[in-house]
């Protein structure tokens, strides 16, 4: 039996992530820490971003959450494959594992936020080391406008991070349909925050272009650092090329689902089934 389609559902909000500074111990995990970069836009959640399908005659709720990324806030993005890019998939009240969302957004067609790596704790400095300052994914500045009423600010952070700088990143732990997460931030952007003020004063899009072949780099790039050298990774990245661009610039989940090719349809049925029937798994 094929998914019937049965409306939206207002959901529930995403969980709060805290800065690594406003905790007295970090996350614990008995399986592993995905890191993602952290990218700068407006969270996704909300009735918009959960939907309510029927799979063999039992009615769930999809919610996808990640960030819209039409505004620019403090960094300008240049090159995005989407408004939208996903960085969490929440089914029947459950937080998906990092390969099952990510499997998720590649069957919907939607880019995922850039893994950075996979990691067995948290700790402080080797996040600093080997993430924190890393380039961003995609091609960044500051804000323009920031820049043209603050030049001197502006000139300053790129003479400490250079071009293409990220936010800073994301470290999740998934057990029991939950998050246990924190996120590193660059304190320099708190800086600029309380000497201009927030992004709406300087009011800016980012870059948003439909570019398949990017936008296959990122998810392969996900891929390689969720999945290893798998040798499905082509078969995969074709289902987001069937997908792409049917779900291109999108607004809901809804149209999201309402979108998907025939194939990309019955994968998603099966693939909510399998985490259904097993949600130790997924």
């Amino acid at each position: 039996m094929g998914l019937i389609w049965v409306g939206h559902s207002s959901g529930l909000g995403y969980v709060k992530i805290p800065n690594f500074y406003e905790i007295e111990e970090m996350p614990r995990c008995s399986s592993v820490f995905v890191v993602e970069e952290k990218i700068d836009g407006k969270t996704f959640e909300g009735s918009s971003s959960c939907t309510v399908f029927r799979v063999r005659d039992r009615d769930y709720e999809i919610c996808i959450y990640g960030e819209y990324m039409g505004i620019t806030h403090l960094i300008f993005y240049r090159n995005l494959p989407n408004d939208l890019i996903v960085f969490d998939v929440r089914v029947d009240g459950r937080y998906l594992k990092p390969q099952y969302k990510l499997l998720l957004s590649i069957i919907i067609g939607l880019p995922h936020v850039p893994v950075k790596g996979v990691i067995d704790r948290i700790d402080e400095k080797i996040i600093e080391k080997y993430y924190l300052y890393e380039k961003s994914f995609f091609k960044t500045d500051l804000n323009p406008e920031i820049c043209k009423r603050h030049p001197k600010l502006c000139e300053e952070f790129r003479d400490i991070y250079g071009e293409d700088f990220s936010e800073g990143v994301v470290v999740k732990c998934y057990e029991d349909g939950e998050i246990r997460s924190v996120k590193y931030v660059k304190p320099e952007f708190d800086r600029i925050i309380d000497t201009v003020g927030r992004y709406e004063e300087y009011p800016n899009r980012n870059i948003v272009n439909f570019d398949l072949d990017f936008a296959v780099e990122l998810q392969r790039n996900n891929i390689k650092k969720i999945f290893g050298e798998s040798t499905q990774q082509e078969l995969l990245l074709e289902l987001f090329r069937e997908a792409y661009p049917a779900t291109y610039m999108k607004r809901t989940a809804e149209e999201i689902i309402r979108s998907l090719p025939e194939k990309n349809r019955k994968l998603l049925e099966l693939t909510i089934e399998k985490c259904i029937n097993n949600p130790k798994a997924c």
